[in-house]
């Protein structure tokens, strides 16, 4: 499993933490959670298409990436 280590805040954490510092409904946070999705399949659309676009990626690559095994064997 990949571990990261964190020292701190980044700046997106900050500024959403102070914009949403009280107690929100679960309705609230339903909607907000859909929001915060939909801003990041959005950008991943975006990325993608700009490999495509570049040549990055490509459906050969693509396939060649679905049909290669890349899990990591167990010790």
């Amino acid at each position: 499993m990949l571990q990261t280590q964190q020292v701190g805040l980044n700046p997106t954490q900050i500024y959403l933490l102070n914009l949403f510092n009280y107690n929100r409904s679960d309705e609230e946070l339903t909607t907000l959670k859909k929001a915060l999705t939909n801003f990041y399949a959005l950008e991943l659309e975006r990325k993608k298409d700009e490999a495509f676009r570049t040549g990055i990626l490509s459906e050969e690559k693509l396939q060649e990436f679905v049909s290669t095994h890349h899990r990591t064997p167990y010790k």
